[in-house]
């Protein structure tokens, strides 16, 4: 049965509704995620270039020197703790910072990862999730109205990435929007 992929928002300004449907064929529609472990650094906090730190050092998401790996082993540990999914955090920016054919490159490097995590049988909830490391794909640069081309582009960057979830040969991967969405109550629309 077709179904859209499963999303969850915590960015009010960015309701599934302004992304166009992702569907998958889907055996079941539901992932059940009871007991998780966030893993932040991994995905988070790409590589950027030394005299440049407006640019991120392509590709991204790769295992740097001075910052944690995580591998094979971390999994395996978390599934024997009795985990059954992991949050992994994803910094947008370098996807944000491409298009076309580089984007899913980095896309196709993300699902590595996912594929991996998933093959140990664990859940992913993949959560998009900002950082000020490139202040121009930071969380100020994108939470602005939705109207703004940087709204779209990362509307772009979110429908790129469900498709590449929908793509999965599973229905083990959930979607946040955005982590942590950075205005005050007032500046929501009713």
């Amino acid at each position: 049965m077709a179904r859209p992929i499963c999303c969850v928002s915590s960015a009010v300004f960015l309701p599934c509704a302004l992304i166009a449907p992702v569907y998958c064929e889907a055996r079941d529609p539901t992932i059940e995620l009871r007991r998780g472990v966030g893993v932040h650094a991994w995905m988070n906090w790409s590589e950027v270039r030394q005299r440049q730190r407006d640019e991120y050092v392509w590709p991204p998401y790769g295992d740097s020197q001075g910052r944690p790996r995580f591998g094979q082993d971390d999994v395996v540990r978390i599934k024997r703790m009795g985990f059954d999914f992991v949050c992994l955090s994803v910094d947008p920016g370098p996807l944000l910072s491409v298009t076309g054919g580089k984007r899913q490159e980095a896309l196709r490097i993300l699902a590595s990862k996912i594929e991996m995590i998933v093959s140990h049988g664990l859940n992913v909830f993949l959560d998009l999730y900002p950082v000020n490391q490139v202040s121009k794909y930071g969380i100020k640069a994108i939470n602005v109205p939705t109207d703004n081309p940087m709204a779209r582009r990362y509307r772009s960057v979110v429908r790129d990435t469900a498709r590449m979830i929908a793509n999965l040969s599973h229905d083990r991967v959930a979607l946040e929007l955005m982590n942590e969405l950075a205005c005050s109550l007032e500046t929501i629309p009713s």
